[in-house]
């Protein structure tokens, strides 16, 4: 789930616990439910971004699961390590009012996105600069 607070945002995530059976246990310690193994590989239940300076309006992961990026009513793009410790790798600066929507290429590589500036944009997210503006 995704929660965002005065400019944080925060993704609730599995913690780590490699081919662990989720369970659920009474406190005399016998099984009520139990769920399939755990296949995530990710550290922490919970990941927080900081950084924005406005409301978060979008968030999206990568298809390729290695990456999200959020983006807000400062008009720019955050862009995140999914794993370790979910490190801001780069901000896309060119949008002149909030950014509304993001969406991620197939192949992770690229994000449009969409502003209240009436644009779309297409980004590349590996050398960070902006490849084409729509109007």
């Amino acid at each position: 789930s995704l929660k965002i607070m005065s400019g944080a945002l925060t993704v609730k995530r599995k913690a780590e616990e490699d081919n662990q059976v989720a369970k659920r246990t009474r406190t005399d310690g016998t099984l009520i439910s139990q769920g399939p193994k755990r296949t995530s590989a990710l550290m922490a239940p919970i990941m927080l971004l900081t950084g924005h300076a406005g409301e978060v309006y979008t968030f999206r992961f990568a298809p390729d699961g290695e990456h999200c990026a959020s983006a807000s009513f400062d008009k720019d793009i955050f862009l995140w390590d999914v794993y370790g410790e979910c490190a801001n790798y780069g901000v896309l600066h060119g949008h002149k009012q909030a950014v509304l929507q993001l969406q991620w290429s197939a192949d992770s590589s690229h994000i449009w996105s969409a502003s209240a500036d009436r644009t779309v944009m297409l980004w590349d997210v590996e050398q960070l600069k902006r490849v084409k503006k729509m109007t």
